[in-house]
């Protein structure tokens, strides 16, 4: 796509507070190294004028996915088993 003008990126954003992470706070989950939606438009546009293929932050989230993806299924398995993660309690999966 560069040859005709066209730049693809990658967004990886971790927890960026919203009216919607706002709103799913009361689901009592940790939203780690959570931040404004100025710092993240800020490292977004950062990361679009150079050109970046991938923008992912903040780094902590990224290394600790990157590192989970790396390890074999059974243990990411158990890890995320430990979060106790019902999905039919979140928010957008209820009726009514």
């Amino acid at each position: 796509m560069k040859p005709y003008g066209v730049g693809v990126s990658v967004i990886c954003p971790g927890y960026v507070k919203t009216a919607f992470t706002v709103a799913t706070h009361s689901m009592k989950r940790n939203t780690p190294f959570l931040m404004t939606s100025d710092k993240a438009a800020s490292i977004i546009q950062n990361g679009l004028k150079n050109d970046l293929p991938v923008i992912a932050f903040p780094f902590q989230m990224f290394a600790l996915t990157f590192i989970l993806k790396s390890l074999p299924p059974l243990i990411t398995e158990f890890f995320f088993g430990l979060l106790k993660l019902n999905v039919n309690e979140l928010p957008w999966n209820k009726i009514g």
